[in-house]
C-alpha cells in the first residue's frame, strides 16, 4: 500500500485520533496551575502536551482537504462544533505564549481556563464524531477492508 494512501486511510486517522485523546487525558492528569516552582516547561504535563502537539500536526495533516474546504465553501456556518473547538485552541495556544512571556499566576489560571474550555470544545467534538470512530472497528468493516 502507497504510504500516502496509508497516512490518510481512516484506520490511520482512528489511531491518531485515539493517541490524541488518550496523550490530552494525560495532559490534563498532570495538569497542576498551582504549582509554579522551578521549571514548568521540564514538567510531565508540557512534555505529554509536546506529544500531543506532534499528534495534533499528523491530525491536521491527515484531515487538510477538509480544513481548506472550511475556508472556501462557508461551511464554517455549518459545522459550529468546529469552529468551538477552532475558537478554544486558539486561546490555549494564547495562554501559552502567555506562559512564555511571564510564568505567574494570573497566566497559570488563563491557561487552566482556556483548556477547560478547549477540553469541553474537544468533548463535544469526540462526542459529534464518536459513532464514526466506533464504524471503524466493526467487524464487517474489518472484513470489507481486507478484501
Amino acid at each position: 500500500m502507497e504510504i500516502r494512501k496509508l497516512f490518510l486511510s481512516k484506520r490511520a486517522k482512528a489511531v491518531v485520533d485515539i493517541l490524541m485523546l488518550l496523550t490530552l487525558i494525560l495532559a490534563a492528569a498532570f495538569s497542576n496551575v498551582h504549582n509554579i516552582s522551578g521549571n514548568p516547561w521540564k514538567s510531565t504535563h508540557c512534555i505529554i502536551c509536546l506529544i500531543w502537539i506532534l499528534l495534533l500536526s499528523v491530525h491536521i495533516a491527515q484531515h487538510w482537504k477538509f480544513i481548506k474546504s472550511l475556508t472556501k465553501k462557508k461551511i464554517m456556518q455549518r459545522n459550529k462544533v468546529i469552529v468551538f473547538l477552532a475558537i478554544g485552541f486558539t486561546l490555549l495556544v494564547i495562554s501559552v505564549l502567555l506562559l512564555t512571556i511571564g510564568l505567574n499566576v494570573v497566566v497559570f489560571k488563563l491557561h487552566a481556563l482556556f483548556g477547560r474550555l478547549f477540553i469541553f470544545a474537544l468533548a463535544i467534538h469526540i462526542i459529534y464524531k464518536f459513532k464514526r470512530l466506533l464504524s471503524l472497528f466493526r467487524k464487517d468493516n474489518v472484513k470489507n477492508q481486507l478484501l
